[in-house]
């Protein structure tokens, strides 16, 4: 490297520095699927087993209202539409952006409780189980703001299982099927609680 590049260098600005070097990494950044030569997809088999269950993720859901979210939701629900009896489907928390469930007195509280419900809502048509996890956007509002939107899916779902851990706990477990057991830990609850403090 001779010596009026590296003095040319040292006068570039920090700023543009760090954006030439995000467009080297960003250059090689790749959306597209890649597999090794070995490996193989099952597509939908045949071969069905009464122990097949099939899980459905889904997390930071809690921008449902918004329409990159509703589109993600409606590909899901297509996939949830044509799911069997031995699924289940688990918002894995963050459900409610930014703050989770304020107080019904809240001016927030009617879009809070939308954005929840709209996420609910793919479930009209599954036959499988439903599962919501808090998240830490979720314990925002404190342990008040937690039971409340526990209590709103329990009752939405009228089934007392479809919110874990209950009771604001941090951990719990469900029975999937005879053979498989969830076990869901809330992390977020430790440090809430301030347990962690106590440990």
């Amino acid at each position: 490297m001779n010596l009026s590049f590296k003095t040319h260098l040292k006068k570039t600005s920090i700023a543009f520095r760090a954006v030439l070097s995000a467009g080297v990494l960003y250059s090689c950044a790749t959306y597209n699927v890649k597999k090794g030569k070995n490996l193989f997809e099952i597509k939908n088999s045949d071969i069905k087993s009464e122990n097949d269950f099939k899980v459905f993720l889904i997390g930071d859901a809690g921008n449902a209202d918004e329409p990159q979210a509703q589109n993600t939701l409606n590909l899901l629900k297509s996939k949830l539409d044509s799911a069997d009896s031995n699924s289940m489907l688990i918002f894995l928390g963050d459900n409610i952006y930014p703050n989770g469930l304020p107080k019904e007195s809240d001016k927030d509280y009617a879009l809070a409780k939308q954005k929840l419900e709209n996420q609910l809502a793919i479930t009209k048509n599954f036959k499988g189980k439903t599962l919501v996890i808090p998240g830490n956007h979720d314990w925002n509002n404190g342990l008040e703001g937690l039971k409340a939107q526990e209590d709103l899916v329990k009752a939405y779902f009228n089934d007392k299982k479809t919110f874990l851990p209950k009771n604001s706990c941090g951990i719990d477990d469900i029975s999937l099927s005879k053979d498989i057991k969830l076990i869901v830990i809330d992390t977020e609850w430790a440090l809430s609680t301030g347990i962690s403090t106590r440990v």
